[in-house]
């Protein structure tokens, strides 16, 4: 249905909360076990997403944290295949707009308690993992706020127009995985980093990174 492009407008909303309950756990029901039906193979040329609202809060920590995001995204030569367990896609973009990170003060959240649970069966042998692929990442003009009010002096600090590259993102992966990033910073300087990080199979190698900041100003937090 998206041979030649989607395009869509949604939202996304998450929260944890302090006795570590979510609220998608009454959308996910135990469901029992079906036969096995043939693979099936999706391809989709491209999908646009516009304005899409993110909002997640995680009030289970010690220190909760939360996360506010209204991005634009693009997807680009996505394929999927169940019969081979393959999942792949072109390029994903994320062009644009807002994402702000908090991280409260330390001692108001409360710890999840811990939930009893049926104990896993034992395997009687070893399921064909999934391979997955991502050839491009991109983020361009996105701005980045954080907010630290965990240590004793609270910080905040954003990241403005922030551009961003990875390659060779996959699931197990042999290859080397690069990345740049750049970016200023409104409360001033400007912040970049360039590296690879090895891969061998679904662990991670020797990474290898080059910083570079410029008159780095990061300033207390007012009240």
């Amino acid at each position: 249905a998206c041979a030649k492009g989607c395009s869509l407008r949604t939202g996304i909303a998450l929260r944890i909360s302090p006795d570590g309950a979510n609220n998608w756990q009454d959308l996910i029901k135990d469901q029992p076990e079906e036969p096995e039906k043939p693979g099936w193979l999706v391809k989709m040329a491209a999908l646009n997403v516009k304005g899409l609202a993110v909002s997640f809060a995680d009030e289970s920590r010690p220190a909760p944290i939360g996360l506010e995001a209204q991005l634009d995204l693009l997807l680009s030569g996505a394929s999927l295949d169940s019969g081979h367990k393959k999942a792949a896609l072109s390029r994903f973009a994320v062009n644009g707009k807002t994402l702000n990170l908090t991280r409260g003060p330390a001692g108001k959240g409360q710890k999840a308690k811990a939930k009893a649970g049926k104990a896993d069966e034992p395997k009687t042998g070893e399921e064909q993992p999934w391979k997955v692929a991502l050839d491009l990442l991109t983020v361009s003009g996105l701005d980045l706020g954080f907010v630290d009010r965990q240590s004793t002096n609270p910080l905040a600090y954003d990241l403005t127009g922030l551009q961003a590259e990875v390659t060779g993102l996959a699931l197990p992966g042999e290859k080397p995985l690069a990345f740049a990033l750049k970016s200023k910073i409104r409360q001033g300087g400007s912040l970049g980093l360039e590296g690879t990080v090895a891969r061998e199979g679904n662990k991670i190698g020797k990474i290898e990174t080059k910083i570079s900041l410029d008159r780095l100003n990061l300033k207390p937090l007012a009240g």
